[in-house]
């Protein structure tokens, strides 16, 4: 069995601006290429917007015949119909995305990459129980010891009043049972 491929010559393409052409010599470039070609396909959005815009100055001509004037007009009406389905073609990918967009609740609008990526806990294994069990220590409590006179009460004290040392009482432990 045989089969036949049908192949087609590309649409011929408008050369995108160059950066020594005026805005107004890419619009009525472009409004030139869409008369002489009868299509808009590979005009970029911003040739068909300044050719829309031009047009103006195109039929403003005073040597421009009225069956030119109409060929014109049919022109922009092509375009400015392709201008019109472009952007019901981005609005309708757009809604699109803002639907998915607000399909995601609140706060989880997060990054997958980087700084403010979510953070995955690592599991943890729980530790099976030892056989061996702390043992508890004892630690010594010291046991105040009443002072008799001032001679063992620091100066600083002493200075207030003698009476008032005469009767605190200061511990006094030994160094090893300090507990350190």
């Amino acid at each position: 069995m045989m089969t036949t491929m049908t192949t087609y010559e590309p649409f011929p393409e408008l050369a995108p601006r160059t950066a020594s052409e005026t805005p107004e010599q890419y619009g009525l470039r472009a409004l030139l290429f869409c008369t002489a070609q009868r299509q808009t396909v590979t005009v970029d959005d911003d040739g068909l917007q300044l050719a829309d815009h031009y047009y103006g100055v195109a039929v403003g001509g005073r040597d421009l015949s009225p069956a030119a004037a109409e060929k014109l007009a049919g022109v922009r009406e092509m375009i400015q119909a392709a201008i019109a389905r472009r952007a019901a073609s981005d609005s309708a990918r757009l809604a699109t995305l803002a639907a998915s967009a607000a399909s995601t609740p609140a706060g989880e609008d997060k990054p997958n990459l980087g700084p403010m990526a979510p953070l995955s806990p690592v599991p943890v294994a729980p530790v099976a129980p030892t056989a061996v069990q702390p043992v508890p220590v004892a630690v010594p409590v010291p046991v105040p010891v009443p002072v008799t006179g001032p001679a063992a009460i620091p100066a600083r004290y002493t200075a207030i009043s003698p009476a008032i040392a005469a009767r605190a009482t200061v511990p006094q432990v030994p160094a090893d049972q300090w507990g350190f």
